[in-house]
Order: structure tokens, then C-alpha cells, then sequence
């Protein structure tokens, strides 16, 4: 209940924040970063920790800012006007936020802090993964580095199905897939064609209801 709950209000934050950030290239200081990072540990208690991917506070303290992930988004309507064969990228929409990934020694995604832009400015919103984040720090060892370092997260909410889009500047567009979902032949770690991913999605998102993109 609390997963579906968290989920509305995000979906529900982004679209009231929405806006078209193509060309904004800024990213969140390394300052800003470390702050949250220390804020983070003051706001969890230790019963909490494993909630958040963690195995103590004072392995939160060790970890430093990693890759920051775009918020890009696939809407319930957007997939259900998808026709077969139209380009991915031009339902793709993003937002202005950011999630950071916190990592440890190796390199390795342990959790993350949400950051949105304010008057200009980002701002921390959030302290621990999202869900799709979660999912992403799950198969993170299914997936190959590169990828993990130039592929952008993309988030279908409305389906609980999330991708990492595989980095490329010619060819079709790829995504791999961060869950085992037999029902769409999804596997953990496949490359799959994002045309026939977002196509077979397409099929069940055009049996629900609407809600607001």
C-alpha cells in the first residue's frame, strides 16, 4: 500500500513540476550533494537503515555522489495513443528533477537523494531510492558499466516497469530491461528493441483507465 501511495505522489510531483528541460545541462554540486548526504544521516535512525539498501549509518557517511539520473518519464496516455513502430523518443518526457546515485568503495549504487530545481536552484526532496531506483541498484550487476554510466532510467509508473535506455547516437533505440516480467517476456538484463517493449506495454496500458500524464 505504501509503495502504490509513494508512487502517486511522485508521479503526482513531476507533473506539477513538468517542464520541457531539453538543453538545461547544469547538474547538481558536488557541495550540495555531500550536505544532503549528512543531512540523510541525521534524519535516519538506525532501525530504519535496511529500509533504505543500507546496512548501517556509518556506512551512509562513506558513501560519496555518483551518476546523476534524469527523471524521464512514459505516460498512461502516451502509451495508449503508442502506435506500432513510432519512435520511442518522442513520448518520452522529462522533468526537472534528478535522482543521485549514492555509491560505496566499488563504485557500487547503495541509495540515493532526490533533488528538484526551486526558483532556479536545486533543492533536496527526498532521501532513499524510488522505487525504479530500487530496481536499478537490484540489477545493477546484470548490466553492462557503460550503460550504467551513459544510459538514461526510464520510468513507466502508471505500469511499475521501469528501463535503462541503452547509449547510443545511431541505430534503433535499445532498452534493457531491470525486472523479470515473464508476462511481457521481460528478463533482467535483457536488450530488447524499446519499439517492442513500449508496443507490448502498449497492449495493457490501453486496457486501463486513464489518469493524468
Amino acid at each position: 500500500m505504501f509503495k502504490n501511495i509513494y508512487r502517486i505522489l511522485f508521479v503526482n510531483f513531476c507533473l506539477c513540476m513538468s517542464i520541457n528541460m531539453h538543453g538545461q545541462g547544469d547538474s547538481v554540486s558536488a557541495s550540495l550533494i555531500n550536505k544532503s548526504i549528512q543531512t540523510f544521516a541525521n534524519l535516519v535512525d538506525s532501525p530504519q537503515v535496511k529500509h533504505f539498501g543500507l546496512k548501517s549509518k556509518d556506512q551512509l557517511k562513506t558513501l560519496t555522489g555518483g551518476r546523476q539520473f534524469r527523471t524521464l518519464m512514459i505516460g498512461l496516455y502516451d502509451l495508449q495513443s503508442y502506435q506500432q513502430n513510432q519512435d520511442v523518443k518522442k513520448i518520452i518526457k522529462e522533468y526537472p528533477s534528478r535522482e543521485v546515485a549514492l555509491v560505496d568503495q566499488q563504485g557500487k549504487i547503495v541509495t540515493s537523494v532526490r533533488f528538484t530545481k526551486k526558483n532556479g536552484q536545486w533543492t533536496a526532496v527526498g532521501y532513499g531510492s524510488t522505487t525504479e531506483f530500487i530496481e536499478l541498484r537490484q540489477a545493477q550487476d546484470s548490466i553492462p558499466k557503460t550503460f550504467l554510466v551513459k544510459g538514461n532510467l526510464i520510468r513507466i509508473p502508471a505500469l511499475e516497469i521501469s528501463f535503462i535506455q541503452v547509449p547510443s547516437t545511431f541505430g534503433p533505440l535499445e532498452f534493457i530491461c531491470l525486472q523479470t516480467r515473464k508476462d511481457f517476456n521481460f528478463y533482467k538484463g535483457k536488450r530488447i528493441l524499446a519499439s517492442e517493449a513500449v508496443w507490448t506495454l502498449a497492449q495493457l496500458a490501453k486496457t486501463m483507465k486513464d489518469l493524468p500524464d
